[in-house]
């Protein structure tokens, strides 16, 4: 039994140590654009995060831990 909590131990440590705050992509199409990182707070809506797409397109955005849940992603043209 004391093996077993400490394996649970362990894994749990891993996955919070991998766990990632950011989303990273590449959207060619939306090159030089803001993009915007929309989150939900029951039907209310409110912005996460925001950042200038570069010339490719490759953007990185960041979120905390009381940001979970869904979300969506918004160009400046609203696409």
């Amino acid at each position: 039994m004391k093996k077993l909590n400490t394996i649970i131990i362990l894994l749990f440590t891993c996955i919070f140590a991998y766990s990632q705050n950011s989303i990273t992509g590449i959207f060619p199409a939306l090159s030089n654009q803001q993009i915007t990182l929309i989150g939900f707070n029951g039907f209310d809506t409110y912005t996460i995060d925001r950042v200038k797409a570069g010339e490719k397109g490759e953007f990185q955005l960041s979120f905390g831990t009381e940001d979970y849940g869904m979300a969506y992603l918004l160009s400046e043209a609203d696409k």
